[in-house]
């Protein structure tokens, strides 16, 4: 049988997944979130109705808008060092980190896949200590800004599968059980706009991508593409922030 060639998972691409037998299926809000209306959003108000820099009415809300204002205008080669500035000031004001030991962007994890050890870098990660080590949220910046969605879903899912080995690797070094499997919630950031995953890893897709050979079982990942009025201009406009702050205060629930 034919071993697949081994690469970073920053090349993945949606080729890697067929080979795994990895799928996608976007849902709806209820059929991923698992309830509507969606919680209101827990963080300051100030950046609900903040148009500029200028209108917030706090230093919480300044600093959001002020870091939502360099990750939206950013020129190009400079957005990918600002939006994981953004993404953690923004998880810190949803209260992502509750409970979490660290956080950390621009993340480099070793990738086992057909049988050699690559790498692959992750752009933002909470990872908890308590009860037991685990990376429990990657983000990926989608660079190309939607033109190949596929590719950057590929990345986020190589992403998954490393964070995976990484949290077994460090189990087996403090005398833990591996997990058999982990739900990954994921994160795509194209310029300021989310989009939602729901990443399954199972022991026998992590082996199956360790080993380069196919599993003979598949794996289903929901994803949730948010419903904005005008998605190229991410969170900036009013009615599209608060709508994906909804969002954000949902898939929350996904960590804890």
């Amino acid at each position: 049988m034919t071993t697949h060639p081994a690469k970073s998972g920053n090349d993945w691409t949606a080729g890697d997944l067929a080979f795994y037998g990895v799928k996608i299926e976007y849902q709806d809000v209820q059929q991923f979130f698992g309830e509507v209306p969606l919680p209101a959003p827990s963080i300051c108000q100030g950046f609900l109705t903040a148009d500029t820099n200028n209108d917030a009415t706090d230093r919480e809300s300044a600093v959001l808008m002020y870091y939502l204002k360099l990750a939206t205008d950013a020129p190009e080669g400079y957005k990918e060092t600002i939006l994981p500035f953004f993404v953690m000031v923004l998880f810190d004001s949803l209260g992502y980190n509750r409970g979490f030991c660290g956080r950390c962007s621009w993340a480099a994890l070793p990738f086992l896949n057909s049988g050699q050890v690559r790498d692959v870098s992750i752009d933002a990660a909470l990872m908890k200590s308590q009860p037991n080590c685990r990376i429990s949220l990657v983000v990926h910046q989608d660079m190309l800004e939607g033109k190949t969605g596929e590719d950057a879903t590929a990345r986020l899912i190589a992403e998954a599968v490393a964070a995976f080995q990484f949290t077994n690797d460090t189990r087996r070094m403090e005398g833990l059980a591996e997990l058999n499997g982990q739900v990954i919630p994921g994160i795509i950031m194209t310029g300021t706009l989310p989009t939602f995953f729901k990443i399954p890893i199972t022991q026998e897709l992590a082996r199956s991508v360790e080993s380069g050979q196919p599993t003979a079982t598949p794996t289903l990942i929901n994803g949730h593409v948010p419903g904005v009025l005008h998605p190229k201009d991410g969170m900036m406009p009013l009615d599209n922030r608060r709508v994906l702050l909804q969002c954000f205060e949902a898939f929350k629930r996904c960590m804890f």
